[in-house]
């Protein structure tokens, strides 16, 4: 580390994300702001750290949880003080529930312009509750902390992430000046005999647990056992595997695994008799309790249409699913192809905000081309999201399911009354999505029938946005 700072606080900032180097993080996602101006500056100075900067907080923070769902490591965030560290509540609680590490670097006013009127100064102690598995509040940069135990409390916490699988929040207040100037002083004596751990333990799979019982069927979910764990004991036992859309076993070719078993389970053509659940966070009602759910005979009008496109894609490719009517749609009809692929969404919380974003931080990470499917409110709710494409020379193409609002409401017993079920639940908004694609100068089509407009885009994979207006019920 270099010796001479401008002051104590950028001292401290290039401390900070020293530590966060050394602890193993090679990914820091910023959003611009003033008070975080020391550590922004320190993060942009040192060539072992990635910077993913955006102008949104809230697309931002789904941004790194795309890049920690692929990566399964922790992502540093950065903000600046006040509302900024508002916007990525939604990120947060998603990465929680979901188990995905982030590390919350927000910038803060000091103690003594908290409560006070001053600009831009909110209460940021305890700000996410307990959506955090551990908040650090550092004291305002002073020499009367050592260094080294400024590095150790900031390595501790990254630790915790990495342990519970989860965000953790370090609180960074500054006191002026904090900004770097022309003028420097000597740190040497500050620094001196300090040793930073370069190391940081990576995210283990757990083991199965020792009691589980020979079933009929193994239902797999999300879950930190390996696969192949779970296809050994399967093995073992002559048990058939039930997998869910997000486990990494669906798509996997092998005799005892059963795709499109939710299909079948909701046609009533397979019976789940005795079964384990491995994992959690099931998608489709007919995995959360097989033995108690209704049976739908019918088939969408939408299924062959996600049939050919399942089928048709590309080796190498990853599929972000969004939540609502896609997924669901996903779980169900997609087939298998060739190769097996990873199939992402945000099923923490099951939000349909931040897709997009979440989407291009997995595309970012992972260096391939992703397939994204999410409902028309999903696209509305991240256009900010859009400017991650922008940046990017991963192709994201995203399949717009077009169906005027929120059609999964249609389930509810308010559907019948259509007057309120239209306003206040579905909310269509009529919206034609080109002029948002025009902005942001990515390529769009609007079609009833995108078999062969995803065929296209399998075969020339460019960033693109393909609006899926879903035809009107035939009379």
């Amino acid at each position: 580390m270099q010796t001479r700072y401008s002051n104590i606080a950028t001292c401290w900032a290039d401390l900070i994300i020293h530590t966060l180097i050394a602890s193993g993080i090679s990914d820091l996602c910023l959003a611009p702001g003033s008070r975080s101006g020391a550590l922004a500056i320190a993060a942009a100075s040192h060539t072992g750290l990635t910077l993913h900067v955006h102008y949104d907080e809230r697309s931002l923070g789904f941004f790194a949880l795309g890049l920690s769902k692929a990566s399964q490591k922790p992502v540093a965030i950065l903000t600046t003080s006040g509302t900024a560290i508002a916007n990525l509540f939604p990120a947060i609680v998603e990465a929680y529930e979901f188990q995905n590490p982030l590390i919350i670097l927000t910038a803060d006013r000091p103690p003594e312009l908290i409560g006070i009127g001053a600009n831009q100064a909110i209460n940021q102690h305890n700000f996410y509750g307990t959506f955090v598995h551990k908040e650090t509040q550092l004291p305002v940069p002073s020499t009367d902390i050592s260094a080294q135990e400024l590095t150790k409390i900031i390595h501790n916490t990254l630790q915790i992430s990495i342990q519970k699988k989860g965000p953790v929040h370090i609180n960074c207040p500054f006191r002026e000046p904090f900004m770097p100037t022309e003028n420097t002083e000597d740190f040497s004596k500050y620094l001196q005999s300090l040793d930073i751990k370069k190391s940081m333990p990576l995210s283990e799979q757990k083991p199965l647990p020792n009691n589980i019982q020979k079933t009929d069927y193994i239902l797999a979910g999300h879950t930190p056992i390996s696969p192949d764990e779970i296809l050994k004991l399967s093995e073992k036992n002559n048990t058939k595997i039930i997998p869910d859309i997000l486990s990494p076993l669906r798509f996997t070719k092998h005799p005892n695994i059963i795709n499109n078993a939710v299909d079948q389970l909701l046609k009533g053509t397979l019976k789940v008799t005795t079964f384990t659940k491995i994992g959690h966070r099931f998608t489709s009602r007919a995995l959360i309790n097989p033995q108690d759910y209704q049976t739908e005979k019918s088939t969408s009008p939408l299924a062959k249409t996600i049939e050919t496109i399942s089928q048709n894609l590309p080796e190498n490719w990853n599929v972000f699913c969004g939540n609502s009517t896609p997924i669901r749609l996903w779980d169900r009809y997609a087939i298998p192809t060739k190769t097996p692929y990873p199939v992402y969404a945000n099923r923490g919380a099951s939000g349909i905000d931040g897709l997009i974003s979440t989407a291009s931080g997995i595309a970012t990470n992972t260096h391939k081309p992703t397939f994204v499917f999410i409902g028309d409110l999903s696209f509305l709710h991240d256009l900010n999201g859009l400017y991650w494409l922008t940046k990017t020379k991963i192709p994201v193409v995203i399949l717009v399911l077009n169906n005027n609002g929120g059609a999964i409401f249609k389930e509810l017993p308010i559907h019948t009354t259509p007057e309120i079920y239209e306003q206040c639940f579905q909310t269509p908004t009529g919206l034609n999505l080109k002029g948002i694609c025009d902005m942001m100068s990515i390529s769009y089509t609007r079609t009833t029938t995108p078999e062969k407009d995803i065929e296209v885009a399998f075969k020339n994979p460019i960033t693109r946005v393909i609006e899926w207006v879903e035809p009107p019920p035939q009379t």
